[in-house]
């Protein structure tokens, strides 16, 4: 277990180390006040066995991160133009055939005309 104040490592009973117990002492407070901690930052709650990646390992595995978002999102911007492309020459290829009433023409006829 660690200290909840600094974060060494110390006893699993306890929660401050004999350092930060020492300190608190000279600034004792009642049991009703509540207490706020802030994280050391150097200190990271991690499983047995595993340490807390450094600053250099998040930055790079950040990075990584951000490379393969940003092919992912060229690959399907490229799969939605491809799509669309295929679906305008679709409907081009399929407007080829009349549609009813396009083969028949209209023609208008004057009284001259039928005269003759």
């Amino acid at each position: 277990m660690h200290c909840l104040k600094c974060g060494t490592e110390i006893e699993s009973p306890n929660v401050f180390c004999e350092t930060c117990l020492e300190k608190m002492k000279q600034d004792p407070v009642s049991r009703e006040t509540p207490l706020i901690l802030q994280p050391h930052p150097e200190y990271t709650l991690m499983s047995e066995g595993k340490r807390a990646p450094k600053t250099e390992e998040l930055l790079i595995k950040s990075q990584r991160h951000c490379k393969r978002l940003k092919t992912t999102c060229v690959i399907m911007t490229m799969v939605c133009v491809c799509l669309i492309l295929l679906l305008l020459l679709w409907r081009t290829n399929t407007n080829n055939k009349p549609t009813i009433g396009q083969n028949y023409v209209t023609e208008v006829i004057t009284k001259n005309e039928k005269q003759h």
